[in-house]
């Protein structure tokens, strides 16, 4: 969706009660010059030194850099099926707990996440990529 960047914050917020988190939305601005990725949440100063922040928002911002602005497809696809799987897991920061989830803080969910890609990536043709 294309908008001011006031209208984009108001339409993002609305979203992400439609998602459950905040933390879960990625964005990207486009304009004249080099793209921005960012999460919405932006950095949640209210939540350093408690690790109870979501790293997901922050992630799907990288693959879609990733993918839109190197056209890096496999890459990204490898980060976003590797973190579907964690969260099948049932891996869940704080704000996006459910009965019987797995709560762990952010550093946690992304080294869960980073041991996920690195078996990805050591069993590359199970997923059919050609590494």
């Amino acid at each position: 969706m294309l908008c001011s960047n006031m209208f984009g914050d108001i339409l993002s917020d609305a979203a992400a009660a439609l998602v459950g988190s905040i933390g879960l939305i990625p964005s990207a601005s486009f304009g004249d010059a080099a793209p921005l990725f960012e999460p919405i949440h932006g950095s949640a100063p209210s939540l350093a030194g408690t690790d109870t922040a979501n790293p997901i928002g922050s992630i799907l911002s990288a693959t879609m850099m990733l993918r839109d602005a190197f056209g890096l497809t496999l890459e990204a696809d490898w980060v976003e099926q590797s973190l579907t799987r964690v969260l099948s897991g049932g891996y869940r920061t704080p704000d996006i707990a459910e009965p019987k989830a797995r709560v762990v803080g952010g550093s946690v969910f992304t080294e869960v996440l980073k041991e996920e890609m690195q078996l990805t990536f050591e069993h590359a043709e199970r997923y059919g990529w050609g590494v």
